[in-house]
């Protein structure tokens, strides 16, 4: 679903509205929670990266929707290596093709290597506005070692282009941008034992 604005002026995008609700089922981690799909936030699957690359079934399967029927699959490329911000990365392209084997929009990572692999630019490509100019772009700006040999993205930056103006002009102008500034992070923290089982209902009406 595509999110529109009613000014460019905007840093970040509109905020979602959802209702509260019980459920047996895990709601899904968020990608902030994972370093290797950082740049996935705001939006994207909460999957975990090697999910992600295995293609669209997968990630249906791993969010438990696979029983419904979806018309679009995947085509996933290593394309090789490259440099991005002085690292050795390796570079894939996952490509979402329809029904009728046309391809419709593509993404394409740099994983850095001496970073565990984890992402550290993101373009994504809609084959309707545009087929060589990103309509968005993620990257991380800066790491926190947060064990030797552990990195953990500190600063990330997503910009999202106007899709009217990359169609119709094929220019990229910002629609909204995400910041992200990581302020503190513990590997293995000890948290108490009711942490993930204590409920606490509040009934007081909003």
């Amino acid at each position: 679903m595509e999110e529109k604005l009613s000014t460019q002026d905007a840093t970040e995008p509109p905020p979602a509205s959802q209702s509260g609700m019980f459920a047996h089922q895990s709601p899904g981690l968020t990608n902030l929670a994972r370093p290797h799909m950082f740049l996935f936030e705001p939006v994207g699957p909460r999957v975990p990266l090697s999910v992600y690359l295995e293609g669209r079934e997968a990630v249906r399967k791993y969010s438990g929707k696979s029983k419904t029927k979806n018309r679009y699959t995947t085509r996933i490329q290593i394309l090789g290596e490259a440099k991005f911000q002085d690292l050795e990365c390796t570079t894939v392209r996952i490509e979402t093709i329809d029904a009728n084997g046309k391809p419709r929009s593509r993404t394409d990572l740099w994983l850095a290597k001496k970073r565990n692999l984890i992402p550290i630019r993101r373009l994504n490509y809609s084959y309707r506005e545009s087929k060589d100019l990103p309509c968005s772009e993620s990257l991380v700006k800066s790491w926190q070692e947060i064990h030797p040999g552990i990195w953990f993205p500190e600063q990330t930056l997503t910009e999202r282009f106007d899709s009217i103006i990359l169609r119709r002009e094929l220019i990229q102008v910002t629609s909204w941008r995400n910041d992200y500034q990581l302020e503190t992070i513990e590997l293995n923290p000890v948290l108490p034992d009711d942490t993930f089982t204590k409920l606490e209902l509040s009934t007081e009406a909003k």
